[in-house]
This record gives C-alpha cells, structure tokens and sequence, in this order.
C-alpha cells in the first residue's frame, strides 16, 4: 500500500497484480476507500447497463474511489470499459488491482507495475508458478513506447530467499519457447 501511494503521489498510472480474484477485489476495494483519489466518472458512466453481479456492484464502488479492478468475474463489457479509461490520457482511473486477466493481449500501457504473487491458484489449493515468459509480460506494461518515456515494475517478495530466487528465475530469466497447442 504505502508503494501505491508513493507512485499515485508522483502522478503515476499503476497495475497491481495479484494471484487471486479475492486479493484483487479486495486491494481494489481498500486502494479505493483509504485512498481518497477523485472518482473516474466518464468510465463509470460508460459502464454497461443491465442486471449487476456482485463483482459489478464492486467495481463501481471502487470506480468512485479512482480505482479499478479488472478479473475475469466482470463481464467482457466491464473489463474493456477498464481497459479503455485507463488508456485514456489524464485518466481519472489511478490503479487497477488485477489479476493475471490484464496480461495477456491487452494493451493497458502504465507507468509502474507491481506484482504481488508469483503462482497461478489450482484446484484443492495446489498452485503452479507462473512462467517467465508470463512474468515478462506483466512487467512489460510499464514503460509502453509512446506512453511513458520510463516504467518501474516491482515484485514483491517477503524472504531474502524469495527475493534471490525471484531476481535470478524471473528477472534475469529467459522467456520460455513457445509451443503450438
């Protein structure tokens, strides 16, 4: 939280990713109450209209606060509204909590990316690392040419083993080859 709000601070766009939908929903939820960033209006006007799930009940609420989240229980309409605000030159939307649903073949350019948790949740709570070449594409959305002249990405670890694993597989690691399924 307090890296958050030292990058808003410098006028910064940030994702956030988290493993989880519940750990987005829930940084979305308090970035966007303990926060106090003026709410992005035009996105949320530009939200569908219709019958709200939860998650879409949570996403306006955190839209009025300048945040938003953006995980695959919103509906693809609410993700490319999201998506699209964010873009949006003087955004009123300041962070986006995600999860890994932001990464891949979407293009949200930001100035800071932190990634907080580096393993995909399984059934029966097994969970499986994510792979470099996934790493590098979330940190690859900070520092956009044509966005940002710079980027800043952090991974958040919690030991000093964690954090040399983490520098030597991810940071210096080599993406994975790709293979045709």
């Amino acid at each position: 939280v307090p890296l958050v709000r030292k990058i808003v601070k410098e006028g910064k766009l940030v994702i956030v990713f988290r493993e989880k939908t519940g750990e987005a929903k829930g940084t979305a939820n308090y970035l966007a109450e303990s926060f106090g960033l003026p709410p992005a209006t035009e996105a949320l006007e530009a939200l569908p209209k219709g019958d709200p799930t939860t998650m879409s009940e949570v996403l306006k609420k955190c839209l009025e606060g300048g945040v938003a989240l953006h995980t695959s229980n919103l509906s693809r309409d609410e993700r490319l509204v999201v998506e699209e605000y964010f873009r949006v030159r003087n955004s009123k939307i300041r962070v986006i909590a995600a999860t890994t649903t932001l990464a891949m073949g979407i293009n949200t350019p930001t100035e800071a990316v932190i990634i907080v948790g580096l393993q995909h949740p399984g059934p029966s709570g097994n969970s499986e690392p994510y792979s470099v070449a996934e790493y590098k594409n979330m940190v690859g959305r900070a520092g956009r040419l044509g966005f940002v002249e710079h980027g800043s990405s952090y991974l958040l670890a919690l030991t000093s083993r964690e954090e040399y694993d983490y520098w030597n597989n991810y940071v210096l690691g080599e993406p994975e080859d790709l293979i045709s399924r």
